[in-house]
C-alpha cells in the first residue's frame, strides 16, 4: 500500500513539475512533454515553420516551446523584434551556452553566434565597422555577383540545344556559395571546385538532419548526466569530421599566413585589395580594421580552426533552404 501510494506522490509531482511549475514564469505557449518538450509536435506537423505560425496565432507574437528540456521563447513579431533586439539589444547580449558545445568547441567559445558577453559586443562592433567600409551596395560585391551571373547564365547557354534537363536550383546554388567563397576564402566553385561544394553541402545536410532528429535533442538536452562520448558516437563525429578534414584544415594555415604577412597587418587599407600574392586578399586589408579597434588580441589570438570552421557553417548553411 505504502509503495502505491509513493507511487502516486511521484507521478503527481512529476507531473506537476513538468506541467505547471517549470513553465510557471515563461509566456504561455504549448504544452510541452516530459523530456520531449514540443519537439514530437514540431516533428509530426512536417514543416517547422507552419507549426511555428499555429503556436503565433493561438498563443500571441511572444510564447514559449520546449526543446527536450530547453525552454526557448520564441518572439514572432517584427516590431517586438526590433524593440527587444535591436533597440535594447545590450540586454539580450548573452547567450544560452548547451553542455555539449564545451566538449566541441572548448571553454573559449568563440563566434557571433555562440559567444556572449563582451567578446560578442566586440565582434558585434567590428562586424559593424565592416559591413560600414564594405557595404553590400559598392562595386566589389556588384562585380562579383555579375560575375556569377554570367557564369550561370553561360551554363545554361551551353544547354539550350540539348535535351537535358537544367537544374536551376542547383546552378544558383553553386552560385551564391561562389559569391560568399571568393569573398572569404579567393576562389569560387568551377571545374573540379565544384565537387567541393557540392560535398560540403551535402555533409551539412546530413549534419542538420540529425539535430533536427527529436531523439538527438532529447541526447543533447540531458548530455550534462554522462558528459563524455561513447565509442560509437565518437565513430560517427569522426567520420564526419573526416569530410571536412581537407578543407578546414588547409585554410588556417593560410589564413594564419595572411594574418602573419611580413608584419604589415596595420599598414594595411582598402586600396591594398588588389596585391594577390598572399592567400585571403580580401581578409589581409580587414587586419589592419582589427588593430585599429583594438581588438587583435581577441580576434588574431583565437584558433583559426574554429573561425573557418564558423565561418563555412554559416556559408553553406544560407544555401541549406535550396
Amino acid at each position: 500500500m505504502a509503495l502505491i501510494i509513493f507511487f502516486v506522490l511521484f507521478i503527481s509531482v512529476f507531473l506537476f513539475y513538468h506541467l505547471y511549475y517549470k513553465r510557471q514564469k515563461l509566456p504561455p505557449g504549448p504544452v510541452p512533454l516530459p523530456f520531449l518538450g514540443n519537439l514530437l509536435q514540431i516533428h509530426r506537423g512536417g514543416n517547422a515553420e507552419d507549426v511555428f505560425l499555429q503556436w503565433r496565432r493561438q498563443f500571441g507574437p511572444i510564447y514559449t516551446f520546449w526543446m527536450g528540456q530547453i525552454p526557448v521563447v520564441c518572439v514572432a513579431e517584427y516590431g517586438k523584434i526590433v524593440d527587444t533586439f535591436v533597440r535594447d539589444g545590450e540586454t539580450y547580449a548573452g547567450r544560452y551556452t548547451m553542455p555539449f558545445e564545451h566538449v566541441f568547441r572548448g571553454e573559449d567559445i568563440h563566434g557571433v553566434i555562440s559567444s556572449s558577453g563582451e567578446r560578442w559586443r566586440e565582434q558585434r562592433r567590428f562586424a559593424l565597422h565592416v559591413l560600414r567600409d564594405f557595404g553590400l551596395g559598392k562595386n566589389l560585391m556588384q562585380d562579383r555577383i555579375m560575375l556569377e551571373l554570367g557564369a550561370m547564365f553561360g551554363k545554361i547557354d551551353a544547354k539550350s540545344g540539348s535535351i537535358d534537363e537544367v537544374n536551376l536550383p542547383g546552378l544558383i546554388d553553386v552560385a551564391v556559395g561562389s559569391i560568399i567563397n571568393n569573398l572569404m576564402f579567393g576562389y569560387r566553385f568551377e571545374g573540379d571546385k565544384e565537387r567541393e561544394f557540392w560535398d560540403i553541402k551535402h555533409t551539412l545536410d546530413e549534419h542538420v538532419r540529425s539535430f533536427g532528429n527529436p531523439i538527438t535533442m532529447i541526447w543533447l538536452s540531458l548530455f550534462w548526466a554522462w558528459g563524455h562520448w561513447t565509442s560509437l558516437e565518437k565513430k560517427c563525429l569522426c567520420v564526419m569530421l573526416k569530410k571536412f578534414g581537407g578543407l578546414l584544415h588547409s585554410l588556417p594555415h593560410q589564413l594564419d599566413k595572411a594574418f602573419n604577412y611580413s608584419g604589415r597587418a596595420g599598414k594595411f587599407s582598402l586600396e591594398d585589395r588588389h596585391i594577390r600574392d598572399y592567400p585571403f586578399h580580401d581578409c589581409v586589408p580587414l587586419i589592419g580594421m582589427f588593430e585599429s579597434l583594438g581588438l587583435k588580441s581577441r580576434f588574431l589570438a583565437s584558433p583559426s580552426l574554429s573561425v573557418v570552421s564558423s565561418s563555412v557553417a554559416g556559408e553553406y548553411g544560407t544555401l541549406r533552404s535550396n
